[in-house]
This record gives C-alpha cells, sequence and structure tokens, in this order.
C-alpha cells in the first residue's frame, strides 16, 4: 500500500480518494503500518500525440453534418469553428469522395458549394412531397434551428424569451408570441393553405 501510495503521489497511477494522498503528506512516524487505503486505483492512459489538423476539421464537419444534415459556407461560419472554412471545406471534399456525404445544390436559396448527408438528401425529398396538410413546428427563437437571415429572401429574427417561430415546409410563416401563433394556426385551419416553396428541395 505504500507503494500505491507512492505511485499516486508521483503521477503514475490515478485514484478516485484523496486518502493515498493525504497518506503521502504525512510523515512517516504518523502513518500507521496496516493503514488501508481506501478507493479504487488505475494507471494513467499513456499520452496521446495530438490530432492531425486534417483529423480535427473531418471531426468538425461530420458534427456539422450531424447537427445540419446540409452544411454550407454561411451556415458554418455562423458556427465558432475551431478552424477555418477552407481546412472543413476540403474535410467534406474528403467525406464526399469516400461516399460518406452528398455534395450537390440541395438548397437553392443557398448557394455555394453544399454537402449532405445521404439521410438529409432523403429527408428533403420526402419534405418536398409532402402534402400542404402537413402541420406547421413551433419553433422558440433561442433554438439553434433559428436560422432566420441566412438567406437574403428572410429577414433575420433576433432570439428573445418570448419570440416564437412558426416553420412550415422549411420556411418561416410567421413570428410572434406563442399565443399569438396558436391563434394564426387556428384561424389558419379555416383557410387554403399556401403551395410548399419550391426552393426547399428544387434541385434535388
Amino acid at each position: 500500500e505504500d507503494a500505491l501510495g507512492r505511485l499516486v503521489a508521483d503521477g503514475w497511477v490515478q485514484a478516485d480518494s484523496v486518502a493515498a494522498f493525504a497518506r503521502r503528506l504525512r510523515p512517516s512516524t504518523r502513518r500507521g503500518r496496516a493503514e488501508f487505503l481506501p478507493g479504487r486505483f488505475a494507471l494513467w492512459a499513456p499520452p496521446q500525440p495530438p490530432p492531425s489538423r486534417e483529423a480535427r476539421a473531418e471531426a468538425v464537419a461530420r458534427r456539422l453534418l450531424s447537427r445540419y444534415g446540409v452544411v454550407f459556407r454561411d451556415l458554418a461560419l455562423r458556427e465558432n469553428l475551431p478552424l477555418s472554412w477552407i481546412d472543413v471545406l476540403a474535410a467534406l471534399r474528403r467525406l464526399e469522395m469516400r461516399g460518406e456525404a452528398c455534395g450537390g445544390r440541395f438548397l437553392e436559396a443557398a448557394g455555394n458549394e453544399q454537402y449532405a448527408l445521404p439521410t438529409a438528401v432523403a429527408e428533403l425529398r420526402a419534405e418536398r412531397d409532402r402534402p400542404l396538410e402537413t402541420p406547421p413546428l413551433l419553433i422558440h427563437s433561442n433554438d439553434p434551428l433559428n436560422l432566420t437571415g441566412l438567406f437574403a429572401s428572410a429577414p433575420r429574427v433576433a432570439a428573445a424569451s418570448h419570440i416564437w417561430l412558426l416553420v412550415r415546409h422549411g420556411t418561416v410563416e410567421k413570428s410572434g408570441s406563442l399565443g399569438e401563433l396558436r391563434g394564426f394556426i387556428a384561424g389558419a385551419a379555416t383557410r387554403t393553405p399556401r403551395r410548399a416553396p419550391a426552393a426547399t428541395a428544387r434541385a434535388l
């Protein structure tokens, strides 16, 4: 146990109890011969070399694809990226070459190079062909899904605790308080629904 306490104090072994450290700090004359060290002990994992720049860029690209489904420059720049967009773009191109991502023009209003997960492409096609009677979504303005202002045709809705967004077929129809939007939905149920915007997935 004395040797185990020395290993913990010298940083070779990790422990989930401070008893080993406390024992090492006490003078040897005050240590009990049969003192038991409580807790669990394990070797520290050997230090790993830092990931390469390419590996970091691929990790960021995968995170963006997992979060949004479709990734393009203006969307990525809204994030606090640890690398430049050029590095992330190169990683997205490598993912496309390996068949893990699809490159194309998925959102008409986005422009630039766009990359998407294969599952996201299928969901966009399903959204394009979804019946007009699809119920709208209510999204809080503080939600990361508040991407208003990303496209020139849509004004930005600032995040506020009392502001919600009413989204249908990927388009924000109205913003306001939760009560206002619920009243709008109830009134819209008696009106003829508008045609879904073709810009959502026209190029699929």
